[in-house]
């Protein structure tokens, strides 16, 4: 009588391969973490960021980096850092996040997320610059002051508004190069005797 085969012995090479590479990465991520803590205090140990820096270097395949807090995330910690309110800066992190996600985030390719990352913060810091523009304003600010505060929203609106269009001038170059977009101002650029020919003809 045959003896039946262990969940062990029954598993393929490959999957035993890829049980194996799992393991590893997991064990690969832990010390990643246990790093990242160690060396994010002040004075860190030498050989520890020498190996925080040795772990990166040899694992860029599980892009690591990715875990820890991002420029454009420290970045945004530092315009929410604006307010003491734990409750207000939660609601304001929450309003970020739906910025991004309505200018589509998710699904765009990379160069488009930098941009909606500017967008969201740009839009933040306009919205402060106006909060800080009210407050100057209610007491009679001097010449000094009102220019100050003047230059400053004209320069967060300028801002905002430029992130804005560079949004949309990347994603309009980016649906120009599609091929069906290409043919279509292809054929819109014809004569439009010659394009009725052409639209018959395909009929």
């Amino acid at each position: 009588m045959k003896r039946k085969a262990s969940a062990k012995e029954a598993s393929s090479p490959g999957e035993t391969a890829l049980a194996r590479a799992t393991t590893e990465a997991s064990a690969i991520h832990k010390r990643f973490a246990d790093l990242l803590r160690e060396t994010s205090k002040e004075n860190p140990d030498p050989e520890t960021v020498s190996e925080l820096r040795r772990l990166l270097d040899e694992h860029r395949g599980l892009e690591l980096w990715r875990k820890a807090t991002s420029i454009a995330k420290a970045a945004e910690d530092a315009a929410l850092a604006s307010t003491n309110n734990a409750a207000t800066k939660e609601v304001w992190t929450r309003e970020l996040e739906a910025i991004r996600a309505e200018h589509g985030y998710a699904e765009s390719p990379a160069v488009e997320r930098l941009l909606i990352h500017q967008i969201a913060l740009c839009w933040f810091r306009l919205n402060l610059t106006e909060i800080g523009f009210a407050a100057a304003m209610k007491a009679p600010p001097s010449v000094k002051q009102g220019m100050y505060w003047e230059r400053r929203l004209t320069l967060t609106q300028r801002r905002y508004l430029r992130a804005v269009e560079s949004l949309a001038r990347v994603r309009r170059l980016s649906y120009l190069t599609r091929p069906h977009a290409a043919r279509f101002i292809e054929n819109t650029d014809r004569p439009p005797a010659k394009q009725l020919q052409l639209n018959a003809a395909s009929e």
